[in-house]
C-alpha cells in the first residue's frame, strides 16, 4: 500500500481555524487488471480544494481487496492531513455494507482489509461511508482507467501545499 509523509510544524505560529474540524469527502475507486491493480481517489476538503491520486500498487489483487486498499490509501491521506471528519463515497455495495457491519467479511484476507480499515476510522472523530451510484463515481473511475493505460512503472511524487487561512 501506499505511503504518504508530510512535514507538518508541532504547533502553529498563529491561532488558525483547523479545516480538519469539518467536514473532508473522499471518493474511490480501482481498477484491477491482469497486469496489476490500480486504485484512485479523489479527496475534497471543506474548502473544496481536490487532491487526485492514482496509485499502482506492486502486488496483485482481487477487485474486493483494490476496493479496500483505495479506501485504505484515502485514509491513510485524511489523516496525514489532520482530517477528523471524513465522508467516504464508493460505489461498491460489498465493501460499504461491510463496514457499516450490515455484512461480515468471511475471508480471512478481507477480514483483515476490514480490521486495517476500522483501526484508521477510530483515528476519526466522525465518520460516514455511503455508497453512491457508479454513474456519480466517473471522474475517480476515469482516473483510474486513464492511469490503467500508461505504463506506469515508478511513483511521481508531486508536492502538495496547504495554506491555512483565518
Amino acid at each position: 500500500m501506499a505511503d504518504f509523509i508530510a512535514e507538518l510544524p508541532q504547533k502553529p505560529t498563529h491561532p488558525v481555524e483547523s479545516l480538519g474540524e469539518e467536514w473532508w469527502t473522499l471518493h474511490v475507486d480501482r481498477a484491477s487488471k491482469a497486469f496489476g491493480s490500480r486504485v484512485g481517489l479523489i479527496q475534497q476538503s471543506p474548502t473544496r480544494e481536490l487532491l487526485e491520486w492514482a496509485i499502482q500498487l506492486s502486488f496483485s489483487t482481487s477487485n474486493n481487496e483494490a476496493k479496500y486498499e483505495a479506501i485504505l490509501a484515502g485514509l491513510d491521506l485524511a489523516l496525514t492531513l489532520a482530517t477528523t471528519k471524513l465522508e467516504i463515497h464508493s460505489d461498491s455495495h460489498l465493501i460499504v455494507r461491510q463496514i457499516k457491519k450490515d455484512y461480515e467479511a468471511n475471508d480471512e484476507r478481507m477480514a483483515r482489509y476490514l480490521t486495517m480499515v476500522e483501526d484508521r476510522l477510530k483515528m476519526l472523530n466522525k465518520w460516514t461511508v455511503k455508497w453512491i451510484p457508479r454513474m456519480d463515481n466517473l471522474k475517480v473511475d476515469a482516473l483510474v482507467e486513464i492511469v490503467v493505460t500508461l505504463p506506469i512503472r515508478y511513483a511521481i511524487m508531486l508536492p502538495v501545499y496547504l495554506q491555512a487561512t483565518s
